[in-house]
């Protein structure tokens, strides 16, 4: 596929904080195959979202939304009718909330702490995520890490009807790691 996308974001930054609005225009280009199976046809979309940002001390609090109009998939084909959902996607929410808390301490000279923190969550969607991230950083390149993603949705009759997120329907995870990077 081939689509042509014009982006704008706009916004201001100090040290207290940013806010910020994104807007993004997706076009993609029609296709006429010649043949004899079923094909997604994605119609165009507009999504824009606004965020904002505040940092104090060692904490930092985000919001932000999303909101997309259009961007519907249509199968066509000789078996298109047949099909009640589309096995293709084009966006996984097309209204969400994410909120998020940060924080970052320095607790040695050579030893991090960094945690975040993010809950998003689809408006007229079953959609609910949970991600945490813990961090201990040693000199700079080495890490170890903990992370956590809890999915909530609903079951998957309810979510195939409403959105495209059954796949991740049973998806909690506990990750454990170390990093480097150089």
């Amino acid at each position: 596929y081939r689509e042509h996308n014009v982006a704008l974001d706009l916004g201001y930054r100090q040290d207290w904080g940013s806010v910020g609005l994104m807007f993004l225009s997706n076009n993609p280009d029609s296709i006429v195959p010649n043949v004899n199976y079923n094909y997604p046809e994605i119609n165009s979309s507009l999504s824009w979202g606004p965020q904002a940002k505040l940092n104090l001390d060692h904490f930092k609090f985000s919001a932000s939304g999303l909101i997309v109009s259009g961007g519907g998939v249509v199968d066509r084909g000789p078996d298109a009718g047949q099909m009640t959902t589309s096995l293709t996607s084009k966006y996984q929410l097309a209204t969400a909330y994410q909120l998020g808390v940060g924080y970052r301490n320095h607790m040695t000279r050579y030893l991090t702490f960094q945690s975040e923190i993010n809950w998003t969550e689809g408006i007229k969607s079953p959609l609910k995520i949970l991600k945490v991230r813990n961090q201990f950083n040693f000199y700079r390149s080495f890490g170890i890490f903990l992370d956590v993603l809890l999915v909530e949705t609903a079951d998957r009759a309810e979510i195939t009807a409403k959105s495209n997120g059954a796949h991740l329907q049973n998806l909690d995870q506990v990750l454990g790691g170390a990093s480097y990077e150089f």
